[in-house]
């Protein structure tokens, strides 16, 4: 009944979704742990309240000054890519959920 490319299709969905809590509590796990240890180890880059004590006290050397002013630009344009692969993650999801809608569709009777 089903076709040799609708069984594939099934199998790595189901795989697919199997796999992904794994995947995404190791990935949430990782991003928590960098993130704890970019907010101590490099406080200036990650830690906007040391920054701020540090532009008040007026400690803030040059060089620290011209690294965030050159890390500035690239972060606005890694967030701009970020929000950009994440509508782009969409439009795929939305396709293979339009390919399994089908499916379901074709194989309902």
């Amino acid at each position: 009944m089903l076709s040799e490319n609708d069984q594939a299709f099934l199998s790595r969905r189901r795989r697919l979704v199997a796999s992904w809590p794994i995947v995404a509590t190791g990935l949430l796990a990782g991003l928590g742990a960098f993130g704890v240890w970019i907010w101590f180890r490099v406080p200036f880059l990650a830690n906007p309240l040391f920054v701020a004590e540090t532009l008040r006290q007026g400690t803030l050397t040059r060089s620290q000054l011209e690294t965030a002013t050159l890390l500035l630009p690239v972060l606005f344009w890694l967030v701009i890519a970020l929000i950009a692969l994440v509508i782009g993650l969409g439009f795929l999801f939305t396709a293979i959920e339009k390919r399994y809608l089908t499916f379901l569709k074709d194989h309902d009777h």
